[in-house]
């Protein structure tokens, strides 16, 4: 049982990396589609089968998102209070003290049960190996993103590669807006510009460009 109303699509995430074997699963998906819905339904859901909060990590490539990130599990007070770990940059939760030292890896790993990754797209590959060499092989990652977004500045796209793989075990596409179907101005016009539309502003009846 879960506390949100999924979606069709939100609801085959849900069953397929809680009831799932693979340690990476992607959701993916754009802006409005729930992705922080899903991930909050998930925790709760492991936590409610064993997995101790301690063993959840929050983490992004950069504080900005790590701060979005944060922010919005605090709109749900009774599931931020049942956390032990805030999110953090990827940088800080594995004690980055400087280049080529890192308090965290293979052979000091985090002890991290799972590990949820917002904004994964933006993570190149150095930093993606990092990520996973600095914890215990039990560990599982669940990678939220947007294929739609910008690759990585530095090489390699492990998140564009992982669904390129089009695995289904490990690919979640989230595919209803819910802001857009909230009316909200800018979610209507980023699905303007995805689908190649012209965007509208204010009503349908009133001028595009």
């Amino acid at each position: 049982m879960t506390d949100f109303k999924l979606d069709e699509s939100q609801q085959a995430a849900f069953n397929n990396i809680v009831a799932g074997g693979s340690k990476i699963s992607i959701i993916n998906g754009g802006p409005g589609r729930g992705k922080t819905t899903v991930i909050k339904t998930i925790i709760k859901a492991l936590i409610d089968k064993g997995l101790s909060p301690a063993g959840v990590y929050f983490c992004a490539p950069t504080g900005k998102a790590a701060k979005v990130m944060d922010e919005a599990l605090k709109k749900d007070e009774g599931f931020y209070a049942m956390l032990e770990n805030i999110p953090a940059t990827i940088h800080r939760m594995l004690g980055c003290k400087g280049p080529g030292a890192w308090e965290y890896n293979r052979d000091s790993p985090l002890e991290a049960k799972i590990v949820i990754v917002d904004e994964s797209s933006m993570i190149d590959s150095e930093l993606m190996s990092r990520l996973i060499m600095s914890v215990s092989s039990d560990c599982r990652f669940v990678m939220l993103g947007d294929a739609g977004q910008l690759p990585p500045v530095g090489p390699g796209a492990p998140f564009a590669d992982i669904i390129a793989m089009n695995k289904p075990d490990m690919v979640n596409t989230l595919d209803i807006n819910h802001r857009a179907a909230e009316g909200g101005m800018i979610a209507n016009a980023t699905e303007q510009i995805r689908r190649g539309e012209a965007i509208t502003f204010g009503r349908s009846e009133e001028r595009r460009v």
